[in-house]
């Protein structure tokens, strides 16, 4: 979890001692986070929030990512696909 406030939780270390995920809770807002990352970027996120709300997001090195987003207001998707943004809301 490359992230600038404080958590409490497991962090996940390689034979490097590179940070390569988390299963963790953010002190501020109160979020359990699940994120896989590769040597250098954060390349899965898995997000609840304490309400409710649960975003999964998935990203390549090249850019390309997915994020799924679901709440009570609705669900969205997003998609970046070689530069090209994609869209979707639940109440379209």
């Amino acid at each position: 979890l490359r992230s600038q406030s404080a958590v409490s939780g497991l962090m996940l270390y390689d034979s490097e001692g590179i940070e390569r995920g988390g299963y963790v809770t953010d002190d501020d807002y109160g979020n359990i986070f699940l994120t896989l990352d590769s040597k250098d970027n954060q390349t899965a996120l898995f997000l609840a929030e304490p309400q409710g709300a649960t975003t999964m997001s998935i990203w390549s090195r090249t850019g390309n990512k997915a994020n799924f987003t679901v709440s009570e207001t609705g669900l969205n998707i997003d998609f970046v696909d070689n530069g090209k943004k994609i869209k979707i809301n639940g109440n379209d």
